[in-house]
């Protein structure tokens, strides 16, 4: 496992997501998610975070198992409500600790300077 995005129809096809935040609305149902982000976890390839719009369990025991077994995972996160529409195209993610087992995270229209 490489990190790279290889589905040949993707737009972002080549990309390399290793250690870069990856913003995911909807996975497109896959039962072995669980194990290609443990062996990204393992070979060391996985993304910084995950941000996801609905929730994924399968995905999320990937990140669990990896934890478990050691492994420095990847936080996995809902981002409830996802942004409809960012006019920039571009969004601002704002991260505070955890509060009682609870981070906020919040997303807002941001133009790169």
């Amino acid at each position: 496992m490489t990190g790279t995005i290889v589905a040949g129809h993707h737009p972002e096809r080549r990309i390399t997501l290793t250690g870069r935040i990856l913003f995911i609305q909807r996975l497109i149902g896959s039962s072995s998610s669980a194990a290609v982000m443990l062996e990204l976890i393992r070979n060391r390839t996985a993304p910084a975070a995950v941000v996801l719009g609905s929730v994924d369990a399968i995905l999320a025991i990937g990140a669990l198992v990896g934890t478990a077994l050691k492994y420095d995972a990847p936080p996995i996160v809902l981002l409830d409500p996802w942004p409809a529409h960012t006019p920039s195209g571009w969004l601002t993610v704002a991260a505070e600790a955890p509060a009682h087992g609870h981070a906020l995270i919040a997303a807002s229209d941001h133009t790169p300077a």
